[in-house]
């Protein structure tokens, strides 16, 4: 893998964020105007559903980025400290390593704690930690995946 597809697959989750973001607003418009326009077959969609769809969009591509990010940290711990067995490093762990074989400073290695606490308050429901833009995220995790090799 190259520095430049793991910039690239945040990149994406973003792109894919924003285009969700702009179907499920027209969606959301579109019914307010006109309530008919919702499919009934089976499970029918209410407007209330896009609401909540658009309000918790944000947050589910927070997951979606980190996900990607941690993909990208695996593989490149795979590379240089491969091994016959699966690995189930915690993340935590995961991202100090890597930051301590990369000399990443310790402030760039505190955003992405900060991102992964955020990730583990959505996806758990546990803590409360400050909600994070998706841009901040993904800005967090580039930072810290600029410290990768250019290939690995």
């Amino acid at each position: 893998m190259t520095r430049l597809e793991a910039f690239e697959s945040l990149k994406a989750v973003q792109n894919e964020f924003r285009a969700a973001r702009f179907a499920v607003s027209v969606a959301d418009r579109t019914a307010q105007l006109d309530p008919t326009t919702l499919p009934e077959e089976g499970e029918s969609i209410r407007p209330s559903h896009l609401r909540d769809c658009l309000a918790n969009l944000e947050a589910t591509y927070a997951l979606r980025i980190f996900a990607e990010f941690e993909w990208v940290l695996r593989d490149f711990w795979h590379s240089v400290r491969p091994s016959p067995r699966v690995r189930q490093t915690r993340t935590e762990i995961l991202v100090n390593r890597v930051a301590a074989r990369l000399s990443i400073p310790t402030a760039t290695t505190d955003e992405v704690h900060q991102v992964r606490e955020y990730r583990n308050q959505l996806a758990h429901r546990a803590g409360s930690v400050a909600t994070i833009a998706l841009e901040d995220c993904r800005s967090a995790l580039g930072k810290f995946m600029s410290f990768l090799p250019l290939r690995w």
